[in-house]
């Protein structure tokens, strides 16, 4: 369960007497409380089905320069990564070209295990907002309408630290749209 669930869980775990048998059930939480319902819906197994236009569809091969290692023009320290062609249709070129990708058949670049590139999400809200109850507490919440597309970056001679690459990115995307929150 997800680190956000543990104080609930935490609680489940506790109605438990701590002088009980191992196999003895916990107790009930109390009737109509949050806990119950998140202990109903806990037994069950939630499965969210993501929205057809959510769903990344194909991957592209990128290739960056990771931070923190030196830029080398044979393409030494270069690493492939993914690239949902969702977000790569959806994003303007100016964005993209702001995460420093390098393609073509000269690119070169490893797939080093592990490798976890940098990674902008760029999130556009539509509307306010429509009143949704959680599938898990049952409390009510404000679900905004948005897309988002995650996008991995890299470092280039112009911008070898992450936080100018980003900054760099959240201004094209602003530039696009003022709407687009990275």
């Amino acid at each position: 369960m997800p680190k956000r669930f543990s104080r609930l869980n935490y609680a489940l775990k506790t109605l438990k007497n701590p002088n009980a048998d191992a196999g003895d059930p916990a107790p009930n939480p109390p009737a109509g409380s949050i806990l119950e319902k998140f202990n109903t819906r806990y037994a069950r197994n939630i499965v969210y089905q993501r929205d057809t236009n959510s769903r990344p569809g194909n991957l592209l091969e990128v290739v960056i320069n990771p931070f923190g290692k030196k830029i080398n023009a044979d393409g030494a320290n270069r690493r492939k990564v993914k690239f949902s062609s969702r977000a790569s249709t959806a994003l303007d070129a100016t964005i993209k070209n702001k995460a420093n990708f390098i393609t073509g058949a000269d690119a070169g670049g490893d797939e080093v295990r592990g490798f976890i590139p940098a990674k902008a999400i760029i999130t556009n809200y539509t509307g306010n907002g429509t009143p949704t109850d959680s599938k898990i507490t049952g409390i009510k919440y404000l679900k905004r309408d948005s897309n988002s597309w995650t996008m991995p970056f890299g470092a280039s001679a112009t911008e070898p630290f992450e936080d100018e690459a980003r900054d760099a990115i959240k201004n094209a995307a602003l530039a696009v749209n003022e709407a687009f929150n990275v």
